[in-house]
């Protein structure tokens, strides 16, 4: 927290910067490229919430294989999807979780 307030009244003193804070103590903060991607990859640091990362990944799962199936009937091939489950005339093609690693 010093770091980010010693950052903040660094940037206030630079020729036309923009108020960021209603007191002139705190500082001036410059409104340009920089603070802009600072303010938007910041979130992006925090931890996802609980229970976020698998319902990511199933609503990606779904879409894919709902995209899959669809492209699959633009090409005249058979094909009908139940959950992750492609069925296809010949067999059934299952869309699993990318892992970064392989258990063998």
């Amino acid at each position: 927290m010093p770091a980010i307030c010693a950052a903040l009244l660094y940037l206030g003193r630079r020729p036309g910067a923009a108020a960021a804070f209603a007191d002139r103590r705190v500082g001036w903060l410059r409104f340009n490229w920089t603070t802009i991607a600072a303010a938007v990859l910041w979130p992006l640091c925090s931890p996802l919430p609980p229970g976020t990362y698998p319902r990511l990944t199933l609503g990606l799962q779904l879409w894919a294989s709902d995209s899959v199936v669809r492209a699959l009937q633009v090409l005249g091939v058979a094909a009908r999807r139940q959950g992750n489950i492609i069925e296809l005339a010949r067999g059934t093609v299952g869309i699993e979780e990318a892992t970064a690693s392989r258990s063998r």
